[in-house]
């Protein structure tokens, strides 16, 4: 597993790491020591029974006191309605989110500046 850290307006903080390495519950029990509101943004919508229990323990590991947005394509726009001070947003995940716009053939210019 790797971090990335930027200056932004906060901080971000890019975690990334192989398939079931634990990305995910890293970076909700790293949520859970900032003292802030927190957004879980799910970019997964679970097709088969594998994903679907996946997702069903990644709930489990989230307080239910996080509000929970499911986006599989517009994930730019909720950012920029969700992003506001004292405020925590995880993202998970990129990767599933860039192949469910290649699945559904959108535009190699709309995938990377969704991305950037």
């Amino acid at each position: 597993m790797h971090l990335t850290l930027r200056k932004t307006m906060g901080k971000l903080i890019f975690i990334t790491g192989g398939t079931r390495s634990g990305k995910s519950l890293f970076g909700v029990n790293l949520a859970k020591s900032i003292r802030k509101r927190k957004v879980f943004i799910a970019t997964c919508v679970p097709e088969d029974e594998e994903m679907k229990k996946r997702v069903m323990l990644h709930r489990q590991n989230r307080p239910s006191s996080w509000r929970t947005i499911e986006e599989r394509k517009g994930l730019l726009s909720v950012l920029k309605k969700e992003t506001k001070r004292d405020i925590v947003i995880i993202v998970d995940c990129l990767t599933l989110f860039v192949a469910s716009l290649l699945m559904e053939k959108a535009a190699d210019s709309f995938i990377k500046s969704e991305v950037e």
